[in-house]
């Protein structure tokens, strides 16, 4: 039985109903909430926390609050990101790599606070939680030892990563060591978390609420920007990379390193973006990347299609900003949203973006029987004006093979002979030309229905000609035998000077061979000149 399993199994203690904090917002597993009061003390999603182990006797379990939400049947639940202890990680491990990489040493050498990060989530009750702790970085976690002069319970050192999947521990990513560093708190987490002060309640929202809603404005950003990101480097490590194209491979360490540097929501929202896209996009054609389309964007769903949606608010360079008073308007009906209307953009917006990247193609002179442009090259050419990457992507995506100027141009695209992305504008051939084409192709479809008919007939000739020869051969083969007989009986009729009777046999066989070159010259006379040479 694994861990993971035992913990389900385990019984929460008993303490009284756990308080939701915040105003709930739908999601994608049920209404998800700031944070939940149970005992006087509130933990807000970004908190580690202390949970009951499965069994009397072991330590309890270390996890982070990822998110807490009420599901639509069932109790109110946190899902929760486990940290590993040491004896958990070398009991998971093989004895392949019974040694742990990147902190040197095995686990016994391991210190005695140390964790292990992992990627591993699961849903479990808010009774489940005993108290909140603290995982810092070497540094932090030094400098807290150094102001307590002891060791403690709740405050634990992460300074390597475990990979369930592969069995493997090595050093921490960025996006792990922002974590923990955002994660820091200089006050004691074994005291309560002390109520912030009470502002003007707005309309029909109570003091408490407000307050709760304020904290988790305030403390709930960093963590879920970087649980997005966790979750995207993850699904990256976990990607199948050998079925993806040798662009994606060139272009992987400096998504990776994008994807690191990300600070904000925008960057997050991008980041998560531009992997889905090029798991969408640039990958063979039935690969078994296909099934990870979905697996991003539903990591991607949970905390960045809020982030997303906060980063489109910005300015950009082609309408001012796009979350102003119409950004909340109410969702227009399907039925009335006009044809040129595509995912959350509005057609104006769609519209200049649409023009944007035609206008660049065209300056990067990108058409037929000239240099196509790289998917990258195009990318960041237009972003500069467009400055949505989403929209960017999504034109990119479904504008494929469609008219998109007035002149009939349409966009194209495909993989090169080294795996890029290439596209181009192909340009329509001329009325006259097509005209041409379409005479042309009706002539060849003649010439070819001649050619055929030709051929028959002189498969024909030569099958009739094969027949006659054959005849010919047995009218032979019958004279000689007959001749031969005349001479071995010495026949009377050639002891009175009477002349053979095998005269008439090579007349009929010259005659079926005048019959046949006859019917071979007709049947050359028909067929056209191109076969002439081939049937001398």
């Amino acid at each position: 039985m694994t861990r993971k399993r035992q913990r389900t199994e385990g019984q929460p203690h008993e303490q009284g109903p756990a308080q939701l904090l915040g105003a709930g917002c739908q999601g994608p597993h049920g209404v998800e909430y700031a944070g939940f009061q149970l005992q006087g003390r509130r933990y807000y999603v970004g908190d580690t926390v202390l949970l009951r182990a499965a069994s009397l006797g072991r330590p309890p379990y270390i996890a982070r609050l990822q998110a807490v939400r009420a599901p639509a049947r069932g109790p109110p639940e946190a899902a929760m990101r486990w940290f590993y202890r040491a004896p958990d990680v070398q009991a998971l491990m093989s004895s392949r790599t019974a040694r742990l990489e990147g902190g040197g040493g095995d686990a016994a050498a391991t210190a005695a606070d140390e964790v292990f990060f992992t990627s591993e989530t699961e849903a479990q009750p808010l009774a489940s939680v005993l108290s909140p702790c603290e995982v810092l970085g070497e540094a932090a976690y030094a400098a807290r030892l150094h102001t307590r002069g002891a060791h403690a319970d709740s405050v634990f050192l992460c300074r390597r990563r475990f990979t369930a999947s592969s069995g493997q521990v090595g050093p921490l990513l960025e996006a792990d060591r922002a974590a923990l560093a955002a994660a820091a708190d200089p006050t004691d987490p074994t005291e309560p978390t002390p109520a912030l002060p009470a502002t003007p309640n707005a309309p029909g929202e109570p003091a408490a609420e407000q307050s709760n809603a304020a904290a988790a404005a305030a403390g709930a950003e960093p963590h879920a920007i970087e649980a997005l990101l966790g979750t995207l480097l993850d699904l990256e490590e976990r990607l199948p990379h050998q079925a993806m194209c040798e662009g994606w491979q060139r272009e992987r360490a400096a998504w990776a390193a994008r994807a690191l540097a990300a600070r904000t929501p925008r960057d997050a929202a991008e980041a998560a973006v531009e992997l889905l896209d090029w798991v969408a996009m640039d990958r063979p054609p039935g690969s078994e990347v296909d099934g990870w389309e979905r697996r991003i964007g539903g990591a991607a769903g949970k905390h960045g299609a809020q982030h997303a949606k906060r980063a489109r608010g910005a300015p950009d360079m082609l309408g001012g900003p796009t979350g102003g008073p119409a950004a909340h308007a109410a969702p227009v009906a399907a039925a009335e949203l006009p044809a040129e209307y595509h995912g959350r953009w509005a057609r104006e917006r769609y519209q200049a973006a649409r023009d944007v990247l035609v206008t660049t193609l065209q300056r990067l002179q990108a058409a037929a029987g000239q240099p196509h442009v790289l998917r990258s090259a195009l990318r960041e050419e237009a972003r500069r004006s467009i400055g949505d990457t989403g929209l960017l992507d999504h034109l990119l995506k479904h504008l494929t093979e469609q008219v998109v100027t007035p002149a009939g141009e349409r966009l194209m695209r495909r993989h090169n002979t080294q795996g890029h992305m290439e596209y181009w504008l192909q340009i329509p051939a001329a009325p006259s030309s097509a005209e041409e084409l379409r005479e042309e192709n009706a002539g060849l479809e003649a010439d070819l229905q001649e050619v055929r008919k030709a051929r028959r007939l002189c498969e024909a000739a030569r099958r009739e000609a094969a027949a006659v020869a054959a005849s010919a051969a047995a009218v032979l083969n019958q004279a000689d035998r007959a001749r031969e007989q005349t001479d071995n009986s010495g026949s009377p009729a050639q002891g009175r000077g009477c002349e053979p009777q095998h005269a008439s046999p090579p007349l009929a066989l010259v005659r079926s061979l005048q019959v046949a070159l006859r019917q071979r010259d007709q049947a050359r006379r028909r067929m056209p000149a191109v076969f002439m040479a081939g049937g001398q």
